[in-house]
């Protein structure tokens, strides 16, 4: 989607500091094990996800980054295209991180027993997500989990050349 590492970093820094991102608080959360970040967490209802989407694209619009490369808006869009439709009661995990160090200590796992725990709180009847196929760990994380693939989607970039892809999971609570 971004031209540039860069431009990603500070795009994500934007709507982080105004709190329009997927993984700002109240949504992402930190996992701490004796003062020390081992992991985060990142989850929305479907409207809030709507909601947060809404107000992302909105002050995106307004920004300075659209000026500053005319081609990013396009590739938004299109990028758009990948994401899952999420339905307004649907539990939606935007992020499941684990610090490098931490991997493999069953960090991930206790996450998404936490997102489990916390949908059904919710009532709501399904967890969804979006994963790249390429994240190889992630997708053993969901499975192990209980999570299926309903869809994946794909879009190509024609000014670039440049692919993004997305694996559609959810989980049934009810």
């Amino acid at each position: 989607v971004f031209t540039t590492a860069e431009q990603a970093a500070r795009v994500r820094t934007y709507l982080f500091q105004r709190g329009l991102s997927e993984f700002s608080p109240p949504y992402g959360r930190l996992l701490r094990d004796g003062g020390r970040t081992v992991g985060m967490l990142a989850v929305l209802t479907g409207a809030e996800l709507s909601r947060c989407r809404l107000k992302a694209g909105m002050s995106l619009a307004k920004s300075q980054f659209l000026q500053e490369d005319p081609h990013l808006g396009p590739r938004l869009q299109l990028a758009g295209q990948t994401l899952l439709k999420v339905l307004p009661d649907d539990f939606y995990i935007s992020r499941i991180a684990t610090v490098q160090h931490e991997r493999g200590r069953g960090v991930g796992s206790h996450l998404l027993r936490q997102a489990e725990t916390e949908a059904i709180a919710r009532a709501c009847p399904r967890i969804v997500l979006e994963v790249s196929p390429r994240s190889t760990a992630a997708l053993h994380l969901y499975q192990s989990g209980g999570f299926r693939q309903i869809d994946s989607r794909r879009v190509t970039d024609p000014r670039s050349g440049r692919s993004l892809e997305y694996l559609h999971l959810s989980k049934l609570l009810t």
